[in-house]
């Protein structure tokens, strides 16, 4: 066989694509250089293609008119559409790449996969493979299987080997339907003007706009758009503003807004439509740099962590699902409109997440919102075959399982067991395999492709599962994995190269670096990366059964059980209820998240406890001479669950004469707390660096640490406590410490 054949079939994908306005891929399994492909490459060509290499520049020769991109950038393109794609996976198969680049590509386009031939396809050392093995060991191919299988298995694909001078077209890619007809879009009763509905594409853009417009001038606090990807979210917000600044200008008053994502590129599209929006409105505007000022609005682009510091009338958040909800939530309390929009089934975070634990957040902050789900894409055709593949390889998709009344009833009883099973049989197991990644999706927000790949591969990581006895159903889902016992050259390489972060040793490789203490990198241990129940068996103890069997699993084998974790209050309770300790914080928040990133260890003998101990002593220090430095604007609950734990130790208050004195006259009501703050710090340390900790409340030691340690005023941490006035409270607390402890101190 030619090569003409394989252009013949691109051809004819190509027409097909076209007819059903979806996408086709073409998996080439090649020996040749790419310079042996570019007639191939040359019929899907144009300025609005995309070339996704690992080393672009060795291709950019190739004299082809693509845009040319590195994987390692491919978050850019959030947001953006292309006509067709070539994707170079001979280097490099991150399984987040894959999605947003597939995803990127309208109806009609034409997506080719490059591989390694066929018999190097399975084995070869892909850079994100090296980055998921430590020591000596060798990673799994479990992703790559998977890949192979629903390559082969997939509607819209067809696949071509090219070796040696032999060319075989394994598999055309068969898709029997009928084309879908275009309902037609009916615009609403409404005072945006019609040019801005003759934009939109589909009725769901239509429908989001008007009813934008409608929740801005009504009370309702928060909007949540959501919808799959391609279905006109970031459009239909930027023609949204678009009518909002034509109104505000026609009103002559003023209004700024924030637009704010993971990174700016993926508001590229907003914003295009924002400018469409305007010019059809004829509105004079001023760009720069992601800002668009007109006489009475102003618009501007700001990192999620940075909109708290700013005054707005409007915060519109794309692709909320990516970022924390501590910064979510701070955002709907402070702002009087928030427009929160996020993929459902994305890449960047769990939109099914988001839309079921933002809303739960919302509820108990009582803030009233309106939500709309898009469904009609626009790329391409609502029925598109390659969307429905990439859901399937990738487990966009995937649910936890439904549980009926016979289930509940199992579990009520306690009628459920911890399970052990090997990664390959876990993937060989589709059924099982969604239902155990379908939790992931539900619980965690930053749920990525990536994840999937890391399980499936990386040898040190490993699964366990809950799940209601004699079923597949699994009620609780366990991403574990192997670190420690380091050898004295990479301790000895930490301590001396400050390496910040040890591949397959998080926790041995942060605490050694920042405590020094090279006994606890020699330990060994298992990381908890992920745990979550299943949504609807929340607070049953369903993840301390599983811990405890963990527990029980490997007592014999690791000297202690870690997480890594950003701190939040509800969270950090579950964990030491657990027996958990925290150990580290970071040196300041994550950018995305807003979260303070820690790490909690329960040791399981006692050697690990004199460890533990030792750096919990260590911790506790560095932290309450912290609170009102690095960490100043940490939430005092979170401040006070990281100090909560009583600890053996020998510090001890040195104290001199004056200071014994003027403590005394406090404790009598002679001096005001201007005149001790010294001392009182002093003791409120010793307090909360020994075992004396029982002797106050939880309320009582809120006082201690909100007013000494993070500094806060009396009146604000009045309001943070919920009470009226709290000086009278931190008066009668240093006196019941003082009574304690003065028999103890010496001058």
């Amino acid at each position: 066989m030619k090569l003409e054949e394989i252009k013949k079939l691109v051809l004819e994908l190509k027409n097909e694509a076209k007819k059903f306005n979806e996408r086709r891929i073409l998996a080439i399994f090649c020996d040749k250089d790419l310079n042996y492909l570019k007639e191939i490459f040359k019929i899907i060509e144009s300025k609005n293609s995309i070339f996704v290499s690992n080393e672009i520049s060795k291709f950019e020769n190739l004299n082809l008119n693509f845009y040319f991109l590195e994987f390692k950038d491919s978050r850019k393109i959030l947001g953006q559409t292309f006509d067709n794609a070539i994707i170079d996976f001979r280097e490099n198969i991150h399984p987040d790449d894959i999605g947003r680049i597939v995803d990127s590509i309208k109806g009609g386009g034409i997506i080719i996969f490059i591989f390694r031939k066929l018999n190097e396809f399975l084995d070869y050392q892909y850079k994100f493979k090296k980055l998921l093995v430590y020591s000596d060991q060798m990673p799994r191919n479990v992703f790559e299987i998977r890949f192979f299988k629903k390559l082969f298995e997939g509607k819209p694909i067809s696949i071509v080997t090219i070796e040696n001078e032999n060319i075989e077209i394994k598999k055309i890619g068969k898709v029997e339907k009928e084309k879908m007809e275009k309902e037609k879009i009916v615009f609403p009763k409404s005072k945006i003007p019609k040019i801005i509905f003759k934009i939109c594409k589909t009725q769901d853009q239509v429908n989001v706009i008007n009813l934008l417009d409608i929740f801005f001038e009504n009370d309702k606090k928060v909007f949540i758009l959501k919808a799959n990807r391609g279905r006109g979210k970031s459009s239909s917000l930027g023609l949204f503003l678009a009518n909002l600044i034509y109104k505000f200008e026609k009103r002559k008053f003023k209004i700024k807004i924030c637009i704010s994502s993971l990174e700016k590129e993926n508001v590229n599209t907003l914003y295009r439509f924002l400018e469409i929006g305007l010019n059809k409105l004829k509105i004079k505007y001023k760009k720069e740099n992601y800002k668009i000022i007109t006489n009475y609005c102003y618009i501007e682009y700001s990192e999620p962590i940075k909109i708290l510091e700013n005054k707005y009338d409007l915060v519109i958040i794309d692709e909320a699902a990516a970022i924390s909800a501590n910064i979510l939530i701070r955002v709907a309390k402070k702002f009087e409109k928030c427009i929160f929009s996020s993929t459902i089934h994305g890449y960047e975070g769990s939109g099914r997440s988001f839309e079921i634990k933002f809303k739960e957040f919302l509820r108990e902050e009582n803030i009233e919102f309106i939500e709309y789900e898009m469904k009609e894409p626009i790329r391409y055709s609502i029925d598109d075959e390659v969307e429905k593949w990439i859901f399937d390889f990738l487990l966009l998709d995937s649910e936890p399982c439904e549980l009926d009344k016979e289930d509940i009833m199992k579990i009520s009883r306690e009628e459920y067991e911890y399970s052990k099973i090997d990664i390959e049989k876990l993937f060989e197991d589709e059924e099982l395999l969604r239902n155990f990644f379908g939790i992931y999706v539900i619980a965690h927000y930053r749920n990525r492709p990536r994840d999937l790949g890391i399980l499936a591969d990386a040898p040190h990581h490993f699964a366990r599962f809950v799940n209601v006895k004699n079923t597949k159903k699994i009620i609780n889902s366990l991403h574990l994995s192997f670190e420690g016992n380091l050898n004295d050259d990479l301790i000895n390489y930490i301590l001396s190269k400050g390496a910040k972060e040890i591949f397959g040793n998080i926790i041995p490789g942060i605490l050694l670096r920042h405590y020094r203490e090279k006994e606890i990198a020699k330990l060994k241990g298992i990381r908890i990366v992920r745990i979550a129940t299943h949504p609807k068996l929340f607070s049953l103890g369903i993840g301390s059964y599983a811990i405890k069997k963990i527990e029980e699993e490997f007592e014999d084998k690791v000297d202690y059980i870690g997480t890594v974790f950003g701190i939040s209050p509800k969270l950090a309770k579950f964990w030491i209820k657990n027996g958990f300790v925290p150990l580290h914080i970071s040196s300041k928040r994550n950018e995305t998240s807003g979260e303070y990133s820690t790490i909690w260890i329960k040791p399981l003998n006692d050697k690990a406890k004199e460890i533990v101990e030792k750096i919990y002593f260590e911790f506790k220090q560095r932290l309450i001479a912290s609170l009102s430095d690095a960490y100043y604007d940490m939430e005092l609950e979170s401040a006070y669950i990281l100090l909560s734990k009583p600890i053996n130790s020998y510090y001890f208050p040195l104290l001199t004469k004056n200071q014994i004195e003027r403590i005394e006259a406090f404790s009598q009501d002679l001096l005001p707390y201007e005149s001790v703050t010294d001392v009182v710090k002093e003791i409120a340390k010793f307090y909360f660096l020994t075992n004396y900790q029982n002797l106050l409340n939880e309320f009582e030691q809120k006082v201690l640490i909100g007013k000494l340690f993070l500094g806060k005023g009396w009146k604000k941490l009045s309001l943070d406590l919920n009470k009226k006035n709290v000086t009278e409270d931190f008066r009668n607390i240093i006196k019941k410490l003082w009574n304690n402890f003065k028999p103890l101190i010496e001058v």
